[in-house]
């Protein structure tokens, strides 16, 4: 499951309530986070008030750790990130946070630039920003190993990886998909995608139904998820998409 950490109050419930529901019934929450301080976060994402939402992780964190005492069953709990340039240069102190909070894991992905208005902001916008990005992959691996979990376990890091010199134009090939033939994702309205890439790119791979008409075996079974998998290296979106990992770290 993904939050953006506020926590939807339409129903009146408060954040311990939300959290006694959720997290006996998942595996991972994971809530969108955009800095370390409340001047980066809120300036990233509007109206979010980022002391309120800190509050609200850790006491979802502290019925979490609450749960896993008493049933022996966890959650983790992860902080989903988007690299960007107005935020990156606080990625070390994100991961010095998220361990003082009792995260598991910080993972991201470099910014969906589809858009004129926000190709700027991308990390892979100019060799300089390529070079800056792989200058903050160093310092939080750094950071990894100094700042650790209340049980003195490292955070995990996933998909915070060094950008390749080309990397603005193309994927490398070699890349892989790491959603296919591993997650599907399923809408609010039920509809039901192969990946999570921004909506009206998504639809362009094709129309593989919706949860309350289609089983999720069928979509997996059928000639048109079957040719994606076989062949979405060579898809126009596949080629640029900034989740394809190198082999070993799917």
């Amino acid at each position: 499951m993904t939050t953006n950490g506020t926590f939807p109050k339409t129903t009146e419930k408060s954040v311990t309530e939300w959290a006694r529901l959720i997290v006996p019934i998942t595996t991972d929450v994971k809530i969108s986070w955009n800095g370390a301080t409340a001047e980066t976060s809120e300036k990233v994402m509007l109206k979010i008030d980022f002391h309120e939402t800190l509050e609200n992780v850790r006491e979802f964190i502290r019925v979490r750790n609450e749960h896993f005492t008493k049933t022996g069953y966890y959650c983790r709990v992860t902080f989903q990130l988007t690299f960007m340039q107005n935020n990156m240069h606080e990625l070390a102190d994100i991961i010095k946070l998220a361990a003082d909070l009792d995260i598991d894991r910080v993972k991201g992905h470099q910014l969906w630039s589809h858009f004129d208005e926000i190709k700027s902001l991308s990390m892979k916008a100019t060799p300089e920003s390529i070079s800056q990005w792989n200058s903050y992959v160093k310092e939080v691996y750094e950071a990894q190993e100094k700042y650790r979990k209340p049980n003195g376990e490292k955070i995990l890091l996933e998909n915070i990886i060094p950008l390749q010199e080309n990397e603005d134009k193309e994927i490398p090939e070699h890349y892989e998909c790491p959603f296919l033939e591993k997650e599907l994702w399923i809408s609010a309205t039920g509809t039901i995608s192969p990946c999570c890439a921004p909506d009206e790119q998504r639809k362009k791979l094709g129309d593989f139904g919706n949860i309350q008409e289609n089983t999720i075996e069928e979509v997996l079974k059928s000639n048109r998820y079957k040719e994606l998998v076989a062949n979405y290296k060579n898809v126009n979106l596949c080629k640029t998409c900034n989740m394809r990992k190198p082999r070993l770290l799917v």
